[in-house]
C-alpha cells in the first residue's frame, strides 16, 4: 500500500523550487519521494539539502504508511 506524504521545503530550497509544501500521493519510500521532487524541480540537484522524516533527519530509505511528513533542509550548522 502506498502512502500519501507532505512534503516541506526550507530555507533557500524554498526559493529554488517556488513552494513552501507540497502533497505527494501514491509514494512507497523517501527514495521515491526524493525522485519526485528532483523531477520536479530539477534545480535543487544543484542543491545541498538533509532529509528529515517526522522531524528526525535520515540517512537511508524509509518505508512510507499514510500522513508522513518529509521535509528538505538545506545544511545547518549550530553549535
Amino acid at each position: 500500500m502506498n502512502a500519501e506524504a507532505e512534503v516541506l521545503f526550507f530555507g533557500n530550497l524554498t526559493e529554488v523550487t517556488g513552494e513552501s509544501s507540497i502533497r505527494l500521493w501514491d509514494v512507497e519510500d523517501t527514495d521515491s519521494v526524493e525522485q519526485i521532487v528532483l523531477n520536479r524541480y530539477p534545480e535543487l540537484r544543484k542543491q545541498m539539502y538533509l532529509i528529515a522524516l517526522d522531524r528526525q533527519l535520515i540517512h537511508t530509505n524509509r518505508l512510507l504508511k499514510n500522513n508522513h511528513t518529509i521535509a528538505f533542509m538545506p545544511p545547518f550548522s549550530g553549535g
